[in-house]
């Protein structure tokens, strides 16, 4: 890849990364302090459309079938294996840390909190697979390396979370996962199955 195209494809990525930054940080504290509608949790996947679309000119997002599944069922193995113990340590460290979560889900509608779990559960994983591994690291995989897409995927992925320790190794392991299992099913697998444990175990 040249370096204009270095250039372009960086400037790209900036862009998004500064458009998520800025309007999730501006849509959150608008809403902060309210008692939000359940519709408010689709606002943000509104966001991360709108950043896929910024970066859709350079990587197209493409949910192929695994083509090696030896390789495929071995890196979601692992990944599955890694979540489940870290999240068996958070669960010791502190079983009520998801309090926020609780309330917020106990005053939902029946049909509300459906649509909360599918959000949380289907409709997350998805959408930040599509844009943080599918594109962002597979942007900066082709033009800076593996190293520089795993961290620079990472580091806007935890921005994104808060900066939350969790969503540091989370975006690690997600990035590896879909790195060596070659199809970003693999990262939505195991995105997904962290979010329910996550749900069932601290929320539920």
């Amino acid at each position: 890849m040249g370096g204009g195209k270095d250039k372009r494809v960086l400037v790209a990525v900036f862009t998004a990364a500064i458009f998520l930054i800025a309007t999730t940080r501006a849509y959150g504290a608008y809403f902060s302090g309210i008692k939000y509608p359940i519709s408010f949790i689709y606002g943000f996947f509104l966001i991360d459309a709108m950043a896929i679309c910024i970066l859709w000119s350079l990587i197209p997002v493409r949910l192929n079938a695994p083509k090696n599944m030896k390789r495929f069922s071995l890196s979601v193995g692992a990944g599955l294996l890694f979540i489940c113990g870290a999240l068996w340590i958070a669960w010791t460290a502190d079983p009520d840390m998801s309090r926020q979560a609780k309330v917020f889900v106990y005053w939902l509608s029946p049909f509300a909190r459906i649509a909360y779990i599918a959000a949380m559960v289907v409709v997350t994983p998805v959408l930040e697979e599509a844009l943080y591994r599918g594109q962002i690291f597979s942007i900066l995989k082709d033009s800076q390396g593996l190293m520089v897409a795993v961290l620079g995927s990472t580091l806007l992925f935890a921005i994104m979370h808060g900066l939350a320790p969790v969503a540091f190794v989370q975006g690690v392991l997600l990035a590896l996962v879909y790195e060596y299992s070659r199809s970003l099913w693999g990262s939505i697998i195991v995105h997904i199955a962290n979010n329910a444990i996550w749900y069932m175990v601290f929320v539920y």
